[in-house]
């Protein structure tokens, strides 16, 4: 009965919220669902609580009223933040999202789920990502498809900004190589002519820096025709896939020798691009025992991209 009776109050408050949204009463509407999310959490109610929440950024993100939706967005994920162990691992806080807090439990798919609707509520905007920027770094390395549903969503609204580099970066964590060749195909056409083999080998090689080479691998077979056959870029990266794919596991001292070598011979046309000199230094590091770079440059730009 009692059960019974909560379910009615909730639906009860949801009714009445919406009509505040319908009436145009916006802020009192935010208002509204900040308190009521805030009660249904005390009484241990987080799932309704969510649910709630969800509902009102999507009817405010529907309405064009894009600051106050995202407001509740975030609140969201705080709140998932919140009811997700937190780790100290290596000095970097990561989710558990197995493990939650004692009440009602809120899984990872259900809070994807709720995550992705209001994704899709929203138009493209600043709004919009700054909701799945944060969205995504809850998520962290997290490989459920919604998880990588919500990495694409922010890839693509990035393209739709004209933020093709932003877009690349969040491409490659999706495991959607057709569309993220695709993408790297319309976005090397915007360079010079003669650099637009560097737009497609940072892209595979930066794939292997992060141990994707199955998805570098796949990368290429959709992409080479872009390559000339005199490429010595396109060489390279072709047979550092090879070699990376057919490495001793662990690193011998053989293997770390033909690298260096490897790397030397083609030098001089790695050495056009700072990206690729050092993208090329972490392959080193996780493929053939080579001792880590010490510089920063785009390996930490890629980390703050992600932040």
């Amino acid at each position: 009965m009692s059960r019974n009776r909560n379910q009615a109050d909730t639906h009860e408050t949801s009714l009445r919220l919406k009509e505040e949204i319908e009436k145009g009463n916006y802020y009192e509407a935010l208002q509204l669902y900040k308190t009521s999310f805030a009660r249904l959490r005390i009484q241990g109610k987080k799932i309704d609580a969510y649910k709630l929440l969800t509902e009102g950024t999507i009817s405010l993100a529907t309405k064009s009223e894009k600051n106050a939706a995202t407001e509740l967005a975030l609140l969201l994920i705080e709140s998932l933040e919140e009811d997700f162990q937190k780790k100290d691992d290596a000095k970097i806080f990561v989710y558990d999202l197995n493990e939650v807090k004692q009440y009602e439990k809120i899984s990872l798919e259900e809070s994807c789920n709720m995550l992705l609707e209001i994704a899709n509520s929203y138009q493209t905007s600043i709004n919009q990502i700054i909701f799945l920027k944060r969205a995504v770094k809850f998520l962290g390395n997290n490989t459920n498809p919604k998880a990588n549903g919500l990495r694409l969503k922010l890839a693509q609204s990035y393209e739709t900004m004209g933020e093709y580099g932003l877009a690349a970066r969040f491409y490659s964590t999706t495991g959607k190589v057709e569309d993220y060749a695709s993408l790297l195909e319309r976005w090397a056409v915007k360079g010079y002519k003669n650099e637009q083999e560097l737009f497609f080998c940072r892209a595979i090689l930066h794939l292997l820096s992060i141990k994707r080479e199955e998805d570098a691998a796949k990368i290429w077979d959709l992409i080479a025709r872009n390559f000339s056959n005199t490429s010595k870029l396109g060489q390279f990266t072709l047979l550092l896939i090879t070699m990376v794919r057919n490495r001793p596991i662990p690193p011998t001292q053989e293997s770390s020798q033909s690298f260096t070598m490897f790397k030397d011979t083609f030098n001089f046309y790695i050495q056009r691009d700072s990206e690729i000199v050092e993208i090329i230094s972490k392959i080193g590091e996780n493929y053939f025992g080579m001792s880590p770079s010490s510089s920063g440059g785009l390996i930490g730009s890629l980390m703050q991209m992600l932040a």
